[in-house]
């Protein structure tokens, strides 16, 4: 009997949802899923590249199984951390990397009787199969900062001094913590039935890194789509999610458009109950289809959960060195109009704070724009430098305390927006879901 054991250092959905096809394709082909990594021949560790902690993160997980595999299995890296940021892994030695482009070739690592490209599209995951548990990673990241901070410091004033200074920002940032609990996404993402509608995307945002591991657009057949939404309204799923980097490209490539898929996901379900969530529609697209983007949320705004439109900046001078594609008076205009016609419709978004070259007036205008706007959800992150970026060449690069100081800052804005009793009922929830999976 062949075993093998699927693990992912982050619950990137995209990312998720490969390793549940890993899994269903490994059973296809007679393998069989057990619960420790200690049981198997084959362990896949799903790992992420957004950002410096994900890096680390998935090194953490990487270097705990490595210690405790069996010498006999076999160690694959899935994911973007092989094809955004090779080079820390050079430390691990000789192991077998996938990234999200080439995933079949495990057909090369186990030889199987099914290809990999064989195995239908999964929909659900299922959290038996592919493990994450936030608690493992905290542990996992918690041992590995205890560990730097001794092989920086000798037990003295000085390493009471990094000890303290690291407790007194984790206190001082938790509206930041707080402010990466998406409440519409969060509880309800072991619910949705995924759609996986894209994979890649058109974009060249000079940040993005991501795009050197995903590649360009590649679109899904329109009545492939149709065919597994049917499939999830037959078996009773109310929550869907449409997965893809950027949903407002859908089709670009295949001579489709956003604004069909939609319109036919409604029309196929118009005599059922669900939801769907709408994820990263870029604002460029978002302003190019609006005339007819807005009858589809007007008419269906209670059957969609919410809609993501990243901004990511309200400045035109730095949406311009971002290669962002939108002028922000445009899309103000789509927005507000939005939330006239549509008040039930709930509006989320992401930003990027303290970006090269980021003025205090840059980003007092996105302060402000949030303010008018008033999204019911917005995800902050602080600029980071990413290998092989646009933006890694760019000059007047910001203090870690400006970016960390203007985090603080749209946080506690975005916060005062927020039920708080809602999102302290999603903590609760967030900590027995980890509870329940921790292994």
């Amino acid at each position: 009997m062949k075993t093998y054991y699927i693990n992912a250092s982050t619950f990137c959905m995209e990312r998720m949802l490969d390793c549940q096809k890993i899994s269903d394709y490994l059973k296809i082909n007679g393998w069989v899923p057990v619960k420790k990594a200690l049981q198997a021949d084959l362990i896949i560790i799903s790992t992420c590249s957004f950002g410096k902690e994900e890096d680390s993160s998935s090194l953490d997980y990487l270097k705990y199984h490595l210690k405790r595999k069996r010498s006999s299995a076999k160690l694959v890296v899935a994911g973007c951390l092989s094809s955004i940021n090779p080079d820390i892994l050079k430390q691990l030695g000789e192991l077998y990397f996938l990234s999200p482009t080439n995933i079949s070739q495990l057909d090369d690592i186990i030889k199987p009787k099914i290809p990999f490209n064989d195995v239908p599209e999964p929909n659900i995951i299922k959290a038996k199969e592919v493990k994450h548990s936030v608690l493992f990673k905290k542990k996992l990241s918690f041992q590995s900062s205890i560990n730097n901070i001794f092989k920086k410091c000798k037990l003295g004033d000085s390493f009471f001094k990094e000890w303290l200074h690291t407790i007194s920002q984790s206190i001082r940032h938790l509206p930041v913590v707080k402010s990466h609990i998406n409440p519409y996404l969060t509880c309800n993402r072991n619910e949705f039935f995924y759609l996986r509608i894209s994979k890649g995307c058109l974009g060249d945002c000079s940040y993005c890194a991501k795009k050197h591991s995903t590649g360009r657009l590649n679109s899904k057949p329109l009545n492939d789509i149709l065919a597994e939404f049917r499939s999830g309204l037959n078996n009773g799923y109310k929550k869907y999610y449409l997965l893809t980097e950027d949903s407002g490209c859908y089709g670009l490539d295949k001579g489709n458009t956003i604004i069909e898929l939609l319109n036919e996901l409604f029309e196929s379900g118009k005599n059922e109950t669900f939801q769907i969530a709408i994820s990263n529609f870029n604002s460029r697209w978002f302003i190019k289809y609006y005339a007819e983007l807005e009858p589809i949320l007007i008419k269906n705004q209670e059957r969609i959960l919410y809609i993501q439109i990243p901004i990511q900046s309200a400045s035109n001078t730095i949406l311009e060195l971002m290669n962002r594609h939108t002028r922000i008076e445009e899309l103000q205009e789509c927005l507000l109009k939005l939330r006239q016609k549509a008040p039930g419709l709930k509006i989320t978004t992401d930003l990027i704070v303290g970006f090269p070259g980021e003025s205090d007036n840059d980003f007092e205008l996105t302060r402000e724009f949030i303010e008018v706007i008033k999204f019911d959800y917005i995800d902050i992150f602080a600029y980071e430098k990413r290998p092989n970026t646009k933006a890694e060449q760019l000059k007047n690069h910001l203090s870690q305390e400006i970016i960390s100081k203007r985090e603080l800052i749209l946080a506690k804005a975005q916060n005062s927006f927020n039920n708080s009793s809602s999102l302290f009922k999603k903590l609760i929830e967030i900590t027995k879901e980890n509870l329940q999976r921790y292994n």
